[in-house]
């Protein structure tokens, strides 16, 4: 006989993105721009296979790019991926993970269209590696390269 659940589980996901100037009034961060994100079929894949141990790896990128096609499950890259970095920092609160990386101003000086969460043990630095965990659309332009970019990424698994 099965188990009947009473409560719908959630997963969620949230970006936010401060501008950084290391030598003004900034040093923290002011926020830029926030997007709520889609985990697509392969992030539901990804969470699975790490309960059950068939992933070794982690979350561990975070990449931009210049795409503006909308978010979809069956995604597994971003549209057009200009950049990535390794979360800088990661933790836990409660039912929810935090994941921070730091852009410098050299590497996001684009109109950021996009962004996305990519972990799992084929995940490298290299342009669409590992699987696509998260996307959300983004619309900042930071084009001129005035700031530093720190993105931090919330994902929240919960009851509805």
């Amino acid at each position: 006989m099965g188990m009947k659940w009473d409560d719908d589980v959630v997963i969620e996901g949230q970006f936010r993105v401060y501008g950084v100037k290391p030598w003004g009034p900034w040093q923290t961060g002011k926020l830029v721009a926030e997007s709520q994100n889609l985990v697509v079929d392969d992030g539901i894949e990804f969470i699975l296979d790490r309960m059950i141990g068939d992933e070794s790896g982690s979350l561990a990128f975070l990449a931009i790019g210049t795409g503006n096609t909308a978010a979809a499950n069956g995604q597994s890259t971003l549209a057009t991926e200009t950049e990535r970095k390794a979360f800088s920092s990661q933790s836990r609160s409660g039912y929810a993970i935090e994941c921070r990386a730091f852009f410098p101003a050299d590497d996001c000086s684009i109109e950021i269209e996009e962004v996305g969460i990519f972990g799992g043990s084929s995940a490298s630095e290299s342009a669409d590696s590992g699987k696509l965990v998260s996307r959300a659309l983004l619309n900042y332009d930071n084009s001129s390269g005035e700031y530093d970019l720190l993105f931090v990424w919330t994902f929240t698994i919960g009851r509805a």
